[in-house]
């Protein structure tokens, strides 16, 4: 993928979305979601610091809607990413196999870009899930007006460590014991149902 996500019109992701190549598919999808879920998160911060936050809050809030508008950076850029290992792995598959040594070669090439394309989704959850945990820290410190954009960047978060998970699960099944793989991906799912749950139940 050559362009940067953030660099694209709203139409035209859409567009590449749409289109039957799956360039940009549902990893790039859900880490754009997770980039809008991080700058509501430090829309929702500004916010409340701009509306009259405690001297103490309001230094917790800038320094978090600092990191929350970094992280939007950080996942459009794995949005990018994301697509550019499931093309590396299409264009290793279509490398030659006539002698054992192209056949080795292919194979090793298919296997490195399925390592990435598990390991970039699970860095990605990784971050949601710290995201989520940074909101939660927040969350009583917000105005309460932002409760709704809040809600909607924790949405935004689980969905992308959701699809994230559903990416590493069906990318590892191609690699060595992917088995091992799973019990990271049971205990992340676990913990981002619980986490989505503290923060938008428990109100």
């Amino acid at each position: 993928m050559a362009e940067k996500i953030a660099d694209l019109k709203v139409s035209e992701f859409l567009d590449k979305l749409a289109a039957p190549d799956a360039e940009c598919g549902g990893g790039s999808a859900v880490l754009f979601g997770a980039a809008m879920g991080s700058c509501l998160a430090a829309m929702a911060a500004g916010v409340t610091v701009k509306r009259g936050a405690s001297e103490a809050d309001a230094e917790l809030l800038q320094k978090k809607a600092v990191v929350f508008k970094q992280m939007a950076g950080v996942f459009t850029d794995m949005a990018a990413l994301d697509g550019q290992a499931y093309l590396d792995y299409l264009e290793a598959g279509k490398m030659p196999q006539e002698s054992e040594e192209e056949k080795k070669a292919r194979d090793e090439a298919m296997q490195k870009a399925l390592v990435r394309a598990v390991e970039l989704p699970m860095q990605a959850c990784d971050l949601c899930v710290k995201l989520l945990e940074d909101i939660r820290g927040i969350k009583d410190k917000c105005n309460k007006v932002c409760l709704s954009d809040l809600s909607a960047a924790v949405s935004l978060l689980r969905d992308c460590a959701s699809g994230c998970l559903m990416n590493v699960i069906q990318n590892s099944s191609g690699l060595p014991k992917p088995e091992l793989i799973m019990v990271k991906v049971r205990e992340l799912s676990l913990k981002i149902k619980m986490l989505s749950l503290d923060i938008l139940v428990n109100k």
